[in-house]
């Protein structure tokens, strides 16, 4: 499952990181029934969800209650409910059977999510940003007035500790961690302006890395793609004088090319541990298993894929399946470099294809 495709939809996410499987339950506000009580939008809803392995079995079950209250309904929009939980990690495909009862309506809400596992050996999980107004937490779409939440909590959890970590808003570097530990659930003050997106930074610079640590990130990779096809997949965020350059090496000589380049382009070469490389390694696989199409195309050769590559996971992405007038279409927001990407499924079958296509497209 992807991450969070949009918040009009009931939504679960998966990561796998080292040996434990991280689910998050996103349920949009604008999915439930509010009723006017004394002044107040009132909202309770009971949440049943059950995980089911490929045997059959259920491995999981939680029951919960919420109630949510509201003076103004405009503070519904975009928002979200979240519960997150975590397992063992689940080696096979998974079903998620939900029921979504609104208890002062009666109404009854189900949902059926079955997904594959994520790349085995994602480094960390992406950072939960949670908002919390008035006793309880949300997640919402960019940007978001911080006057409207009291605080901002920060949930990620990691396989190999970072030696420091940051948290960006606005393009300013507001806090800063050192050593945060494995996992990282930090609560901050909201400050009363408007956010264009929050991000988290990690940075390994000051660890040495192990070749047996290193392994399991790298190994999968080159054992996937030749070095002609890993060139290939280097030039989305190559520069054009690079590329030019990498076109000239003799087919014997590319695996040397990729070592020199990434020696080139390692941000802490005090240390065997390459941060930029592994981010590419890690986005390329993840290309592959969301966005590629079996027995037509891979999927860091898709438009999808290639804007992951470069520019990684958006900040927010908007979908509208059913369009008036115009084919499907799927909008990835990044906030923080001012960029947005329309993708079309023209075709007809959820080959989602990028509405300003020479931007990428070198092939």
């Amino acid at each position: 499952m992807q991450a969070i495709s949009s918040l009009g939809a009931f939504t679960i996410q998966h990561e796998k990181v080292g040996e434990t499987s991280f689910f998050t339950l996103f349920i949009p506000f604008e999915s439930l029934h509010f009723q006017l009580q004394d002044s107040i939008y009132v909202s309770k809803t009971e949440v049943t969800l059950n995980l089911v392995n490929e045997a059959e079995k259920n491995f999981y079950h939680e029951l919960s209650t919420f109630e949510i209250t509201s003076d103004d309904l405009n503070r519904i929009h975009s928002r979200s409910l979240q519960m997150h939980f975590s397992t063992k990690a689940i080696s096979g495909n998974i079903s998620a059977f939900l029921k979504v009862k609104n208890v002062l309506q009666g109404t009854l809400q189900q949902e059926l999510f079955t997904f594959e596992p994520p790349y085995e050996n994602r480094m960390q999980t992406s950072p939960l940003i949670l908002f919390r107004k008035s006793g309880y937490e949300f997640v919402t779409q960019f940007p978001f007035d911080g006057a409207l939440a009291d605080s901002v909590s920060i949930t990620q959890h990691f396989n190999l500790p970072p030696d420091s970590l940051q948290v960006v808003v606005n393009d300013r570097v507001l806090w800063k961690w050192d050593t945060p530990g494995p996992n990282l659930d930090v609560t901050l003050p909201m400050e009363n302006c408007v956010y264009h997106g929050i991000n988290v930074r990690t940075f390994f610079g000051n660890r040495t890395i192990s070749v047996d640590e290193q392994r399991p990130y790298s190994s999968p990779y080159e054992e996937r793609y030749p070095p002609k096809i890993q060139i290939r997949q280097m030039e989305i965020i190559m520069l054009s004088a690079d590329i030019q350059q990498a076109r000239m090496i003799r087919k014997g000589e590319l695996a040397e090319y990729i070592e020199q380049y990434w020696k080139r382009n390692d941000p802490t070469p005090e240390t065997e541990y390459n941060e930029n490389r592994e981010y590419f390694i890690h986005r390329v696989m993840e290309a592959d298993r969301r966005f590629g199409l079996k027995g037509f195309m891979d999927g860091w050769r898709t438009d999808q894929g290639k804007i992951l590559i470069k520019y990684g996971e958006p900040e927010e992405v908007y979908k509208e399946s059913f369009p008036i007038g115009t084919y499907p279409y799927i909008i990835w927001y990044y906030y923080s470099i001012d960029k947005q990407f329309i993708f079309y499924d023209k075709k007809g079958f959820g080959y989602y294809e990028l509405e300003e296509k020479w931007y990428i497209d070198r092939y």
